[in-house]
């Protein structure tokens, strides 16, 4: 993992926005849409570990959640901080720092969430060094939720974007499709990241001690629709995505064709 390369990569390009517009704000509806399946009542202990901008945590902060905040970027964790000094839904606390050494309460957390970390992971042993760590601090009953880019993302977006007609993303496609190891040689295509096949991800969460709920795609193929944003914002056309979303959510045949992959996972008391 280049851990420098992508907190430079954060640091130069921050997330602001991109959850708020088409294809991530479906992906912020439906991921939230998804984390309040496991939510207790408030007041509930979650971590945002790797929390980009601060768009999942502001958001159940305002549910009246005790958040803690979590990432390795120094800009987004200023812009987390500016925001919350305006929020009046605060966040318990705002650091620095990664998956992969960060030192917190153990057994704590009600819900622990790592929408980016395991997709900056290219090395399987950090991806379990970092999921062993979580493990440390996730409450006994509590779920951790991990978020994964899918292995076939780049090709998709490929087509969908016309990138595909360059020949050097055509080598970059051409390799996340055989290692899932994302190496871009611009920002223009992203950062370092490896891009999961859906068949791995329970194997891998099962291998560091947890057992898994639920695997679901977040977007499904909607991400690709030239008239996503127009649709999200008539009330019917949202309803009536989000609905076939939650039919087809499960679909193993049909889950790579997402841009995000879910997992919800508890610690595997039989085998920890």
């Amino acid at each position: 993992m280049k851990i420098n390369t992508i907190d430079e990569y954060y640091d130069r390009i921050p997330e602001t926005g991109r959850l708020k517009n088409g294809t991530g704000k479906l992906e912020f509806i439906r991921t939230n849409s998804i984390i309040r399946r496991y939510l207790p009542e408030p007041p509930c202990r979650i971590l945002d570990m790797g929390g980009g901008v601060g768009m999942y945590s502001f958001y159940l902060a305002e549910l009246g959640h005790e958040v803690w905040f979590v990432d390795p970027s120094a800009e987004q964790v200023s812009i987390v901080k500016d925001e919350n000094g305006e929020s009046k839904n605060k966040l318990h606390s705002i650091m620095q720092g990664d998956v992969l050494k960060q030192d917190l309460p153990h057994g704590y957390f009600d819900i622990i969430l790592a929408m980016g970390p395991f997709y900056h992971l290219q090395d399987n042993r950090q991806r379990a060094a970092g999921l062993i760590n979580l493990r440390t601090f996730l409450a006994p009953e509590g779920f951790l939720v991990t978020a994964y880019i899918s292995r076939f993302a780049s090709l998709q977006d490929g087509y969908a974007s016309g990138f595909i007609s360059n020949p050097s993303f055509q080598k970059l496609v051409e390799g996340d499709l055989k290692t899932g190891c994302h190496d871009p040689e611009s920002d223009k295509y992203f950062t370092t990241a490896y891009f999961h096949h859906p068949d791995e991800i329970i194997p891998e969460l099962s291998s560091a001690g947890y057992k898994v709920k639920d695997l679901l795609a977040v977007e499904g193929f909607f991400w690709l629709l030239d008239d996503l944003e127009e649709l999200l914002m008539g009330e019917n056309e949202r309803a009536k995505i989000l609905s076939f979303l939650d039919t087809i959510e499960k679909d193993r045949s049909i889950m790579g064709t997402s841009a995000h992959i879910l997992a919800v996972s508890q610690i595997d008391k039989e085998q920890v």
